[in-house]
């Protein structure tokens, strides 16, 4: 591969991916902390970790939520979809999508059965 796009988000990267990715000539990773992986890549994208995060989704019973931030995060700090939305834009890809409507088509993760 020429180029790696790597949206991390809150994760750690594992050691394998790390490996996989090593010498890759052009790395960009998407994270909200610092790691082995942003150590090494050629752009870091700064992200909201999950206590700045607001948006949506689908509860245990299938109904959409939304959720609020606890904390600000810092002037300059993409959310993890603002990241990825302003690189599509740079590079002239629409990625607008109906959110709502493509979250309440998928099924709630857990079913509850009582007997």
């Amino acid at each position: 591969h020429q180029a790696v796009y790597v949206a991390l988000g809150d994760d750690q990267p594992s050691q394998r991916l790390i490996q996989e990715i090593e010498g890759v000539p052009f790395l960009v990773v998407q994270a909200s902390h610092a790691s082995r992986l942003t150590a090494i890549a050629d752009v870091v994208l700064p992200v909201e970790m999950w206590a700045e995060t607001s948006g949506h989704y689908i509860n245990l019973e299938g109904r959409l939520q939304a959720s609020t931030p606890a904390l600000k995060p810092i002037e300059g700090v993409y959310s993890n979809v603002g990241a990825i939305e302003a690189v599509a834009a740079k590079l002239g890809i629409d990625v607008a999508v109906d959110w709502k409507a493509e979250l309440q088509q998928s099924p709630a993760p857990v079913t509850l059965a009582i007997a």
